[in-house]
């Protein structure tokens, strides 16, 4: 989507305009009125409302389908149309296969036999069709991940493969000294990962990024940049209050997450910040960015954010899901619903895992 076609957004209170931003109320209210919901939830499948390439549908929308029981006939027919609106629907039907469903299966083996895009869909439908994936670098200590990073004679892949599995455990600030040497010899090209992967060290690597900032590397100074700006001091309060304030009078929906999670670090000093979050967080259509504001609005003043937490575990993004599962309160449907999510087979491995958790430690302190 872009700002073109926000015009076609229903409006961000109604079930039709909930479904279309993946919002969790809106599964809740689709789930109150199915006769109503069903041509939401089937609208889309067959458009594609997501804001940006990272926003997620595809769980979100499969277990739509599930819970209210609805045909696989209109999804079925659309993997005839073009190549795009073909995917969304393989991408929902791989995902009730997953779940059981004989029908999704069939439909998929069906299109793999015959379909125009059949070799999209034939790696995770077709047995003997999937490749043998890397190993995996998830058993290895984090010393011996940061023993490949370090070694200049590992390949590149490897290094990644390293970072996503740093990326997966606690941070940990002896990858700092090794950041400068993950980027391309021509200093133009960044290791894939790196960024997110200083991200999570926070503040640890702000010393560090003084140094970075003024690299000839481009990619490096680039990166001690962003680390700076991501830690401002107090004196950037007002103007970081006023940039959230300006991209919400502009409805600048990419980019204010940023903003956000830069507000958070000063807690309750800013609270004027307050109303411009929840404001993102209620009506923005580009859905990656919403636990940015659920986290932002937790440091700054969580006043009422129980219901938005509870509300969060429906919600189509993994990072509110798994935001929910840690921090909703321990109510009734808030629990029934995280021991849905721990047993779904279409879930992410993260979400199943932290699902997991929330209910042991639960049971272990006597709540359940």
């Amino acid at each position: 989507m872009n700002d073109e076609d926000e015009m076609f957004y229903a409006h961000h209170d109604c079930v039709e305009g909930l479904l279309q931003r993946g919002r969790g109320l809106g599964a809740i209210r689709a789930l109150q009125v199915p006769e109503e919901s069903a041509e939401f939830v089937y609208d889309a499948i067959r458009r594609d409302w997501r804001w940006h390439a990272a926003d997620d549908r595809s769980v979100y929308l499969a277990r739509l389908v599930q819970e209210l029981e609805l045909s696989l006939s209109p999804i079925l027919s659309q993997l005839a149309a073009d190549e795009e609106a073909c995917l969304r629907a393989c991408e929902v039907l791989e995902l009730l296969a997953l779940t059981g469903s004989e029908e999704a299966r069939e439909g998929l083996r069906a299109y793999g036999r015959e379909g125009r895009y059949w070799h999209r869909v034939m790696e995770s439908v077709v047995p003997g069709c999937t490749p043998v994936p890397r190993p995996s670098l998830d058993q290895l200590s984090t010393a011996e991940l940061l023993g490949l990073l370090a070694d200049d004679r590992e390949k590149e892949e490897t290094k990644c493969d390293a970072l996503r599995a740093l990326i997966s455990r606690q941070p940990t600030e002896e990858l700092i000294p090794l950041v400068p040497s993950l980027g391309s010899p021509d200093g133009h090209r960044i290791l894939t990962l790196i960024t997110h992967a200083v991200e999570r060290l926070g503040a640890a690597a702000v010393p560090a990024a003084k140094g970075w900032v003024q690299d000839e590397r481009p990619w490096l100074a680039q990166l001690g940049a962003q680390v700076l700006a991501e830690h401002p001091g107090p004196e950037a309060l007002p103007e970081l209050v006023q940039e959230l304030a300006g991209q919400w009078a502009t409805r600048t929906w990419c980019g204010p997450d940023r903003t956000a999670r830069r507000l958070a670090r000063f807690g309750p000093d800013a609270a004027a910040a307050a109303p411009y979050l929840r404001r993102f967080w209620l009506r923005t259509p580009h859905s990656y960015e919403r636990a940015a504001y659920l986290r932002a609005l937790a440091a700054i003043d969580p006043h009422g954010l129980d219901y938005a937490l509870t509300e969060s575990l429906w919600d189509c993004e993994e990072p509110a899901r798994l935001l929910a599962i840690t921090s909703a309160p321990a109510s009734m449907e808030a629990l029934a619903r995280i021991a849905i999510l721990r047993d779904d087979p279409a879930e992410t491995a993260e979400v199943r895992a932290a699902a997991r958790a929330r209910l042991a430690s639960l049971t272990g302190s006597g709540q359940l």
